[in-house]
């Protein structure tokens, strides 16, 4: 496994049985059918492993995948495309993903939880993208799930999904400004870029373009909801659209 957390080694184990079980299957369709069954997934970029490269690493593993600096509605296709295997199955909760390389075909495979919102997922398959390029760029050797690796892995997902000149023009086309943010607008805006409402919020004041105490106000509120109903899956906006986000922010007298 290319990251190993706390669990126990047979679960981890269990869990790496299903991915390369998958990926054989994979593997012997593509062969079949005379289809190159190694990955074209670019892992090695020319910078440290240290956070402060994150930002960098996210916009090169962006281009290329060819999807620039435009919000990723489906990235599970486009890592696919690029012979990436994704595994979705049940796990227990404690569990949310996992990632294992087939040294021999130069295949990527990703497992995720089927327990988690999709927005969960969608920054979970970053998360575990990120964990395989730090794997292949410190020599392919197992990282462990430090607070340095995961640091740096936070940064690289949110970087990836949340890119700095797109978040910064979606904001100032929308007019909010850092004390203008209600939890209708962080729900409107989240939803453009398949994020949670609290990772958009934390990407936003990594920015500087929310004031830090709204922002944890907004979390407080999230968190309250979630307490109150403990099965809610991610709230989601009735509608997302310019236009309605800008009588959104006429309401709100910014």
């Amino acid at each position: 496994p290319i990251m190993v957390s706390d669990l126990p080694a047979e679960f981890i184990a269990e869990v790496g049985t299903h991915a390369l079980a998958f990926d054989a299957q994979m593997i012997g369709v593509k062969e079949a059918l005379g289809v190159m069954a190694q990955s074209s997934l670019q892992l090695v970029f020319p910078y440290g492993v240290d956070e402060e490269s994150a930002e960098l690493l996210a916009r090169d593993m962006r281009y290329s995948l060819g999807v620039g600096c435009v919000p990723v509605s489906n990235l599970e296709t486009v890592l696919e495309m690029r012979g990436v295997r994704i595994v979705r199955r049940q796990y227990p909760k404690q569990f949310q993903s996992g990632s294992f390389y087939n040294a021999r075909h130069r295949s990527l495979i990703i497992v995720l939880n089927e327990s988690n919102t999709q927005e969960r997922n969608d920054y979970r398959l970053v998360y575990e993208l990120g964990a395989a390029t730090l794997f292949a760029m410190t020599g392919f050797k197992t990282i462990r799930d430090e607070g340095a690796a995961h640091r740096l892995l936070r940064r690289f997902t949110a970087a990836f999904l949340m890119p700095e000149e797109t978040m910064r023009m979606d904001v100032a086309q929308s007019g909010i400004t850092p004390e203008g943010w209600t939890m209708e607008l962080l729900l409107m805006m989240k939803a453009r870029f398949s994020v949670s409402a609290e990772a958009y919020a934390l990407r936003l004041e990594s920015l500087g373009l929310i004031n830090p105490e709204l922002r944890v106000k907004l979390r407080d509120d999230l968190r309250a909801h979630y307490q109150k109903n403990p099965k809610a899956m991610e709230p989601q906006p009735e509608e997302q659209s310019m236009l309605a986000i800008l009588k959104a922010v006429a309401k709100g007298g910014r």
